[in-house]
């Protein structure tokens, strides 16, 4: 009996033991890839002043099969400016990132690197979806 009660206890804290780490395993990779997402979309809209195609998914594939349709003109311009002012929401959301974010370097590429990012939201807030999602970088 206090041999199954060992048994039992050993393979309990194994379990745990495997669980933990591959929790730890998970949440690392989790975060190291939105780390990386983060810090790729900054470079992509900094370089190109474009919406990142991440960042349109499936909204972007609607908004194609729309441009090709005809008599849909109203729901195309309805999903273009959802599209546009949840991009807009994103690269609010990603400067808030880049003002916490332990990655910048110092505290001067962190104001340039916020700068660029208002300057284009800016232009985004003034074009049209087609003009900051023309040809968008992936």
């Amino acid at each position: 009996m206090i041999v199954t009660a060992i048994v039992i206890l050993v393979a309990s804290i194994v379990c745990f033991t495997i669980l933990f780490r591959l929790t730890i395993v998970s949440l690392s990779k989790f975060i190291c890839g939105s780390v990386e997402e983060k810090h790729r979309a900054a470079e992509i809209i900094i370089s190109t002043g474009k919406i990142p195609e991440m960042w349109i998914g499936e909204i972007g594939k609607r908004i194609r099969t729309l441009e090709k349709l005809e008599n849909r003109a109203e729901d195309l311009v309805a999903e273009q400016k959802k599209t546009k002012m949840a991009a807009v929401r994103r690269l609010d959301n990603l400067k808030k990132y880049f003002r916490k974010s332990k990655f910048v370097q110092d505290e001067e590429a962190r104001n340039i690197l916020i700068d660029k990012l208002n300057k284009v939201k800016v232009v985004w807030e003034q074009r049209s979806w087609e003009e900051i999602a023309q040809n968008c970088s992936k």
